[in-house]
């Protein structure tokens, strides 16, 4: 078994880490998982062939045709890390899971509980509480290197109950997940957050698309929103001629309300 580990973290705090492996402040390598399991249908989606989690996601950067490249980049992006994820778990190398307060850090982990050899070390890599929601993505570098010192290698029953819960997400996910306050996965509707967009548009009459996007990210305080997804359901709207959009030749599209 190689004795390298290697690190399973989200794109914004794989970059840091990342960069501490390459000044030598971090053992091994880093895995930039392109995935966020917090969103989205998971039934398939860690099968060779993931027709419905691709379909997801293509639906969701097609919405941002202002950015013709985003979903090709993503395609590419998605599957270099997923063929990296797979060489990890044959390598049967230390893993090390960064794993916060975000759905999708968390559902990371226990996808790696569910499909990690049982001879593969597993260790987590936590957040500590600091009376509000927390997750990876928003450490400072400084703070990511520190926490390195705190991971935890995971029993065999942590462990499975950790695979148990991917087992549970992956026949039940199709939404928006959420970790509470009392630290338990949850999920709202995938439209659950319609109804914000529509009031904000009608408070402010007209907004750019990213102004828009921003203000509802900006007023959450349970989930940790991507654009990308609030991006796809503004266009979801649009569609359904509930909101207007208007072009901007050159820019970003205005919305208001009908």
């Amino acid at each position: 078994m190689s004795t390298s580990p290697v690190h399973f973290a989200m794109p914004s705090p794989a970059a840091t880490l990342q960069q501490l492996c390459a000044d030598g402040a971090l053992p091994g390598e880093v895995l930039c998982f392109q995935d966020d399991f917090s969103q989205g249908p998971l039934a398939d989606c860690d099968l060779i062939d993931p027709q419905a989690r691709m379909g997801y996601w293509n639906a969701v950067l097609w919405a941002q045709d202002w950015w013709p490249q985003r979903d090709e980049d993503f395609v590419h992006a998605y599957w270099a890390s997923r063929k990296a994820q797979l060489k990890a778990l044959e390598r049967r190398a230390p893993l090390y899971a960064w794993a916060g307060g975000h759905a999708g850090e968390w559902l990371m982990l226990c996808m790696l509980a569910e499909h990690a050899h049982a001879d593969t070390p597993l260790y987590h890599v936590g957040v500590p509480a600091q009376g509000g929601r927390s997750c990876m993505g928003i450490q400072p570098p400084q703070a990511l290197a520190g926490l390195f010192a705190s991971a935890r290698l995971l029993t065999a029953t942590e462990r499975e109950k950790l695979a148990a819960q991917w087992r549970y997400w992956q026949e039940h996910g199709n939404g928006i997940r959420y970790i509470d306050a009392q630290g338990c996965l949850q999920q709202h509707l995938v439209d659950h957050y319609d109804n914000a967009l529509v009031n904000a548009i009608k408070a402010a009459g007209k907004w750019p698309v990213t102004r828009l996007v921003g203000d509802v990210m900006g007023r959450e305080e349970q989930a940790w929103l991507s654009d990308s997804f609030l991006f796809w359901r503004v266009k979801k709207l649009v569609d359904a001629g509930v909101l207007k959009r208007e072009n901007v030749p050159g820019g970003l599209p205005f919305i208001c309300h009908w």
